[in-house]
């Protein structure tokens, strides 16, 4: 049987590639159109409690090296999914809300939306989940003492290095999926910190910087197609990073093109070998130096991918 095959080209300059019709309703877009545009394609998201966002995050978050085990997001290390304090034990872990759900009164809400959109929870130490507690997010402070790679002030904090990217992208989704709805928080990242109890988060500069400084890997990729699978919505900043600085960096649209994509074979069979040669312009100052093709059986899945070689 054959399977369609979804490519996606990923280039050294910014692009915007369209895999699926999904994000078909942004194309061209920046600014506040954008946004909105985002917004209305990942409100209504299947909700589950937040009990069942519990087992969302034993697999969103799996160790991709033993299936037993759950990564910690500020520790960095893995421990037993079996391992969760319900009882308070501080040395195992709970469900970290990135965006503080007291910056927004989350309860006042209820036990869905936003209090429970996994999208928004990671697993976390116990203990240093209470050392991050609100604070916001940006760079500086004393080194925490058990999250070792951790910097924190009385009002902020800075992930380690490894997840400043992918806690970015967290903050850029709710405040995307939370604008204000019917019976919904209306979420705002703003450009400065010490914003609690204000339905907002910081720093926006900071975290522009850590979306550019920790690009999305495997990790991401997957945890973001689990979370579809469950809720039916998507991180777009996930999927495509470049989204943050079209929206808040008032950045121009790329003006990369593919003039022409060619394949060895357009009918393959499943053992055969395939050729792929695209041609890839821009009228920028900078040239593209590298691309990246990224493939899959299914648009959401895109889990393989390969450094294309330049002809020139």
């Amino acid at each position: 049987m054959k399977k369609a095959l979804y490519l996606l080209f990923i280039t050294s300059a910014s692009l915007l590639a369209q895999s699926t019709d999904y994000y078909d309703s942004i194309n061209q877009m920046t600014g506040d159109n954008l946004e909105e545009a985002l917004h209305n394609i990942i409100k209504d998201h299947n909700e589950f409690s937040y009990s069942s966002a519990k087992q969302i995050l034993k697999s969103s978050d799996q160790d991709p090296t033993n299936n037993a085990n759950i990564m910690l997001v500020y520790k960095g290390i893995s421990i037993d999914k079996n391992d969760f304090a319900s009882n308070m034990e501080t040395d195992f872990w709970n469900r970290e809300h990135v965006w503080a759900k007291s910056h927004g009164s989350f309860q006042n809400y209820g036990d869905l939306g936003a209090y429970s959109d996994a999208h928004n929870l990671k697993p976390c130490d116990a203990s240093v989940n209470s050392s991050r507690g609100y604070k916001d997010f940006d760079n500086g402070g004393m080194q925490h003492s058990e999250a070792t790679d951790c910097y924190y002030t009385t009002n902020t904090w800075e992930p380690r290095d490894e997840v400043k990217g992918d806690i970015a992208r967290i903050i850029f989704y709710m405040h995307t999926r939370y604008s204000g709805d019917t019976g919904e928080p209306n979420l705002n990242v703003v450009d400065f910190t010490n914003t609690f109890p204000n339905a907002q988060m910081g720093k926006l500069s900071t975290l522009l910087e850590w979306n550019e400084q920790d690009p999305v890997d495997a990790f991401e990729r997957r945890r973001n197609d689990v979370i579809y699978d469950w809720q039916n919505n998507r991180n777009p900043f996930v999927d495509y990073p470049e989204l943050a600085n079209l929206i808040w960096n008032e950045s121009d649209l790329n003006t990369i093109q593919f003039v022409d994509v060619n394949l060895g074979n357009n009918a393959p069979n499943e053992d055969d070998t395939q050729s792929i040669n695209a041609e890839i312009t821009t009228n920028i100052s900078s040239s593209v130096t590298s691309a990246t093709l990224v493939w899959g059986t299914s648009w959401y899945e895109l889990n393989n991918e390969v450094v294309m070689s330049s002809l020139d």
